[in-house]
């Protein structure tokens, strides 16, 4: 195994620490947040394989849900207490991270910190100028990206009905009267 860098002692290897700076590279020139999720989501799949990753706001995500299908691997990036961010990778069926994946899930979580920190600082967090919660953001990110109310529910392990209620409320307080509305209205923030 090859010594890690600055003296750590871990079990990861000078190939993982290039990725881990290879996904910092690619989030740091992020200009909007779906830049910035887009890029990092891109990155994860490039540099370690991990395909179908998903980006939440806040601590909601780092919580397994009760009876949830599968298992995720969960990187909290923790900016300062108010802005925190959960990056959830799904894993095979049965699966649990690995004691690599997740000491890589560490190093990102704390190394991402500064760039969301100064990313989110620099451009307001979208939902911010129509007083959306934290999970209403979750809703319209997903929304924005195409999901289907039963994709939404699955992904964030709530019932078709708590996504239903939660959509009205985003619908309402942005003043979008459908969900191809709201898209495009996310998609510019």
């Amino acid at each position: 195994m090859v010594t890690s860098p600055v003296g750590c002692h871990d079990d990861l290897g000078l190939d993982d620490y290039r990725r881990i700076v290879n996904v910092m590279d690619t989030v740091a020139g992020a200009t909007s947040h779906t830049d910035l999720r887009d890029r990092l989501l891109r990155s994860l799949a490039r540099e370690f394989g991990w395909t179908g990753a998903y980006l939440l706001d806040g601590d909601t995500a780092s919580r397994p849900a009760a009876g949830s299908a599968g298992t995720a691997l969960r990187i909290r990036v923790a900016a300062n207490p108010g802005i925190t961010a959960t990056i959830v990778v799904p894993l095979a069926s049965g699966r649990d991270a690995g004691p690599r994946e997740r000491t890589v899930a560490d190093r990102l979580g704390r190394l991402l910190a500064p760039s969301f920190r100064a990313h989110f600082t620099a451009h307001p967090r979208p939902g911010a100028e129509w007083s959306l919660t934290e999970r209403e953001c979750q809703i319209a990110e997903l929304v924005a990206a195409g999901m289907t109310n039963r994709e939404l529910a699955e992904r964030l392990h709530v019932t078709v009905d708590t996504v239903k209620k939660h959509l009205t409320s985003v619908l309402r307080k942005t003043g979008c009267t459908s969900r191809t509305c709201l898209a495009v209205l996310w998609r510019r923030t």
